[in-house]
Order: structure tokens, then sequence, then C-alpha cells
């Protein structure tokens, strides 16, 4: 997949010759994308919108547990990360 050049407001992954709206990457867009058009602060410029828009708190929540899992010091699997050894040390796994 070749990742296009973004023109404007437009995202270089949108292809107008897909069928499912034209995101390229759909199934592994990020999450700005899959929150955009569901909360007050990522509303759609066309005025789409779902049944019930999220509230303030839920999309602040969503993006607490968002850096807590992805961005913690901890990784995917729950595991504490290793300190970066020092010199002379080393780090056992």
């Amino acid at each position: 997949m070749r990742q296009g050049e973004a023109q404007g407001n437009t995202c270089p992954y949108l292809d107008e010759d897909l069928k499912a709206g034209g995101c390229s990457i759909y199934p592994v867009r990020p999450l700005i994308c899959r929150l955009y058009g569901t909360s007050p602060n990522y509303l759609c410029i066309m005025g789409v919108r779902p049944v019930r828009i999220l509230q303030e708190d839920e999309e602040e929540e969503i993006f607490h547990l968002y850096q807590k899992n992805f961005f913690s010091p901890r990784n995917a699997g729950g595991a504490k990360l290793p300190q970066a050894a020092t010199l002379g040390q080393t780090t056992t796994l």
C-alpha cells in the first residue's frame, strides 16, 4: 500500500476508487479517525452523526484509556518493560 499526499484538509489514506467510504486503511485506522463524528470535539463537517454523540467525559475516558494502555511504560501484554541498563550492568528478561 502506498501512502498518498494530504491535499488541504484531506487524509493521505483516502482513496476515492474504494467502495467503503474511500478509506484505504479502515480496519487499522487511528483512534482519531474512529472518533471522528462521534464526539462534541470531533463533529463531522458534513453533519453526519451517530444516533448518540459521546459526552465529553466519555471522550476524555477513551483518551485516558488509550494513553494508559498504549503509551504507558507497560507493553501490550501488561508486563513492565525493563529499565534501561546503565553502563556495566546487564538486564535479563
